[in-house]
Parts: C-alpha cells; structure tokens; sequence
C-alpha cells in the first residue's frame, strides 16, 4: 500500500513540474525551463541532471546506486528527453543526441524489464528515433 501511495504522489508531483516546465518552454523561457528541470530531477530522483549531461558515462553507475523503480526510471527518460528538446532549441545538437539516446536506453530498459505491455513507452521510442534520424540527416 506504500508503495503505491509512493508511486502516486511521485507522478502527481512529476505532473506538477511538467506542467510548469512546458509552459517555460513553449514560451521560449529555456533557462527557466532548464532550472525547473534539474529541481524535478532533484526532488524527485535525487539525481542531478547537470552532471548526468556533462558526464554521461555516470549514467549507470547513478542507476545501479539509486535502484529505480520503472516509474522513476520512466520519469528519468522524460526529463532527459526534454533537457534534449531543449537543447536543440538552443542549437546544443550533438548534447541533444546524447540526451535523447539516453532517454531512449532507459525507455527500452523498462520496456524489457516491464512485465507490461506499455503502449505509451513505446510511443515515447519511437518518437526518440524519429528525432534522432532528423538529427542524422541533417
């Protein structure tokens, strides 16, 4: 019963950032945006979405030290591929790759790992790909 009473306040509170940080985006405020990512990363993950960007080799050391849930793998992927997105707004392409591809190793991850089926995750890797074959070919 903790644990999902946990898992739900963990995705209201993820919903809670998305919602502001979408509006940073959309209105073009990126650094704004950013800081409101690496605080979601923070509060929610204990993970600093700085480090993870400057040094992605620490990526599954984090991991493996923090054990994810899926949920909060999940959470991880979406905050990785909006630090990408913006990125790539901010003309940060070959970060914005990294980032997507991590977001995507994750998603795939949980995916294996998942005893269930989850149409939205698959969504999610597909849309990676797409965005980094658009990256690719340009």
């Amino acid at each position: 019963m903790y644990q999902k009473d946990y898992i739900l306040r963990l995705i209201e509170e993820f919903g809670r950032f998305l919602r502001i940080i979408l509006r940073l985006k959309n209105e073009q405020q990126f650094e704004a945006a950013s800081l409101q990512l690496n605080e979601a990363a923070e509060k929610l993950l204990q993970v600093n979405l700085d480090e993870l960007v400057k040094d992605p080799g620490n990526m599954e050391q984090i991991i493996l030290v923090r054990a994810f849930n899926p949920d909060q793998s999940d959470i991880l992927a979406d905050l990785l591929f909006l630090r990408a997105e913006i990125l790539l707004e901010t003309g940060q392409k070959i970060t914005a790759t990294r980032l997507f591809e991590m977001a995507k190793h994750f998603l795939e991850q949980n995916q294996e790992k998942s005893k269930t089926y989850s149409l939205d995750r698959i969504e999610k890797i597909r849309n990676i790909e797409l965005f980094l074959k658009d990256l690719r070919i340009e």
